[in-house]
């Protein structure tokens, strides 16, 4: 007895929780005395909406779930595993009496009550109304009938009904509009069903609008904001299972100016992401979409806006990169920026603070490389294209690895200047760097770094490197890196390891293709790039994990001794995100200059699902047939 009143208190609280502000799906109505004006979603809602979500077909995405098997790989996981045999027992019996409650399993009712879509918008309060926005939210049922047997029978479950008197006064209180009636059981939450429509906000009086729009009266609404219609307009191109669109003007008022404060960018963050950031904050409006399909997630951010300030740099000449791999990689990253533009409009996006410092930077480059100044002739002699690494360590070579074990990194330079003296000076410049480390580093009483120098083949690759450890001297964390450098052909190469170094080597061939200088001097004006690809990430899934578990031991201390966690808790966090990785298997990003704004897309790669049998604890799930897309 006592676990059905917790089973059935639980369902009490999943239903209040699904009502969005409060409240439960619900509302009653009566036949409407006119037919409905047949509108889309966004037709329902307000022309003053700051921003806007639309699930066109909740139900497909449930469908979509199961048949790729991710919710077999769900159940496969120890996290999952662990959590139904500790609080998911009370979910599974909520669940249970949710669904006997309304006579059929959650999915089936999903798709027949919001099978036709769902929506919502927010829309800013100013002026005399300022305050937290107001939310407006709409639904269409693909069973108007089960949409009312549904929220009824949720209500009576929790308490806000009764089968035969309607309604409990006082918890809730019943408003008219027209012949619809607005339900609420909170002084901010308002809902009606009108028809096949299920109506939430609020605000009563968005209810009563949205009723109106519903009776043919125009009111105007979120198709006649211009922005929306152009960010629709770029949605067209995309299949997608979820639209999101934002306002710039509206954002503006929810947040106030903050968004377009400028805040101190030093160079090398400016260089990486203050393209991305004009981008958002110089635009109209930002649309959003997502797309599941049997073999990934894919998400999809678009901008109204380029780059404004020091374009040149974010948005570099079209050049070719072949890209390289190595064994055990983690991650590549292919950026491009045009490094010399930005030293050249630098003053435009990075804050005067940091003026002294890139001086400060230029004269010790100018040191390194024997009086080669970084912004006159190093900069413009490297081409607006650059590959970044990342790798795990086999430590070939030390008698046991270190306990904390940090992937190697590798920058993969293309010069423009194909002559054996540029590409030398290279060299020298690491060997210089090398000698300056370690008598800074002797100074303060810490090992130094040997330099040294290997072979393979007709390649040299200079490197430095720890002592040697001692028989029973633990490799402390520094006994990660052993710096390398090379160059071949028109590459220039720094790593983190010699490991990784001699693995590019063997790569890298020496005759990539590097279009010429236009000007004999090798300073090349920048073009802007018009439409292409900008940055390029790739992340191995299983690569990441290893990367993890290597360090999984050390990881789980740190947590014990900063937050006071026992083993057990510390552990089981890790296990939780190990198992959430272990759904993909891989990630794939990438940014995109289009002619009219900016593009990021995300693709989460799905890792292929374990065959395993259902178990009698899994939460019911019905795994639907398949319907058409």
């Amino acid at each position: 007895m006592h676990a059905m009143n917790s089973a059935l208190h639980l369902a009490k609280v999943l239903i209040l929780g699904t009502l969005g502000l409060g409240s439960l799906s619900r509302s009653i109505a009566q036949e409407p005395t006119a037919p409905p004006v047949q509108r889309t979603l966004a037709s329902l809602l307000p022309s003053k909406a700051a921003a806007y979500a639309e699930l066109p077909a909740p139900h497909t995405l449930w469908r979509t779930f199961v048949d790729t098997g991710a919710w077999d790989r769900i159940r496969s996981t120890p996290s999952y595993r662990q959590g139904i045999q500790g609080n998911g027992v009370k979910l599974v019996a909520g669940i249970a009496a949710v669904q006997a409650a309304i006579g059929m399993e959650i999915p089936e009712a999903v798709e027949r009550c919001f099978g036709g879509g769902g929506a919502l918008a927010l829309v800013p309060n100013i002026g005399l109304r300022k305050g937290p926005p107001t939310l407006v939210a709409v639904a269409r049922a693909k069973d108007p009938a089960a949409l009312m047997a549904v929220r009824n029978a949720l209500a009576d479950l929790a308490g806000l009904r009764d089968e035969v008197d309607g309604w409990l006064r006082p918890q809730v209180t019943v408003h008219k509009s027209g012949d619809v009636e607005i339900v609420s059981t909170k002084a901010d939450a308002y809902h009606a069903i009108d028809g096949e429509w299920f109506v939430l906000s609020n605000e009563r009086s968005e209810v009563e609008s949205v009723i109106q729009r519903l009776r043919g009266k125009e009111l105007g609404s979120l198709e006649d904001h211009k922005n929306f219609a152009a960010a629709k307009a770029a949605a067209s191109e995309e299949r997608r299972d979820l639209f999101g669109w934002i306002d710039s003007e509206g954002v503006t008022a929810l947040l106030g100016d903050r968004r377009r404060e400028d805040p101190a960018l030093e160079p090398f963050a400016a260089l990486l992401f203050d393209g991305l950031r004009q981008s958002l904050l110089g635009s109209s409006w930002i649309a959003g979409f997502a797309a599941l399909s049997e073999d990934s997630l894919a998400l999809s951010l678009r901008t109204s806006a380029r780059p404004a300030k020091a374009a040149p740099a974010f948005l570099p000449e079209p050049t070719a990169i072949e890209k390289v791999s190595v064994p055990r990689q983690i991650a590549s990253l292919t950026l491009r920026r045009d490094a010399s533009a930005f030293w050249d409009l630098h003053d435009e996006i990075v804050s005067d603070e940091f003026e002294a410092e890139m001086e400060k930077f230029n004269s010790t480059t100018a040191l390194i490389f024997n009086m080669k100044r970084l912004d006159e002739e190093l900069l413009p002699k490297l081409a607006p294209a650059a590959q970044i690494v990342v790798a795990r360590q086999t430590y070939t070579g030390l008698p046991q690895s270190p306990k904390v074990k940090i992937p190697a990194f590798a920058l993969v330079l293309h010069s423009r200047d194909r002559s054996k003296r540029f590409l030398d000076s290279f060299a020298q410049a690491f060997r210089t760097g090398v000698f300056l480390v370690s008598a800074d580093r002797a100074q303060k009483g810490l090992s130094s770094l040997g330099a040294s120098e290997t072979s393979m083949g007709d390649l040299k690759i200079p490197y430095a490197s720890f002592p040697e450890l001692e028989e029973g001297q633990e490799a402390t964390p520094e006994y990660n890196f052993t710096p390398a450098m090379f160059t071949r052909g028109t590459k220039v190469v720094l790593s983190s390891s010699l490991e990784l170094a001699k693995e590019l080597a063997q790569v890298i061939p020496d005759d990539i293709k590097i279009p010429a200088d236009r000007n004999r001097d090798g300073k090349v004006e920048p073009v802007l790039l018009e439409e292409g690809p900008i940055d390029e990430l790739v992340i191995d899934g299983a690569e990441s994990i290893e990367a993890l578990r290597e360090n999984l031991d050390v990881l789980v201390a740190n947590e014990m001794l900063e937050k006071g966690k026992s083993k057990a808790e510390a552990r089981r966090g890790f296990q939780g995100l190990l198992d959430v990785l272990s759904l993909f298997s891989g990630v794939d990003a990438r940014s995109v200059a289009r002619k009219d704004g900016m593009e990021l897309r995300l693709d989460l790669r799905r890792a292929p699902a374990p065959r395993t049998a259902p178990r009698a604890s899994d939460p019911p799930t019905s795994a639907p047939r398949k319907v058409s897309r």
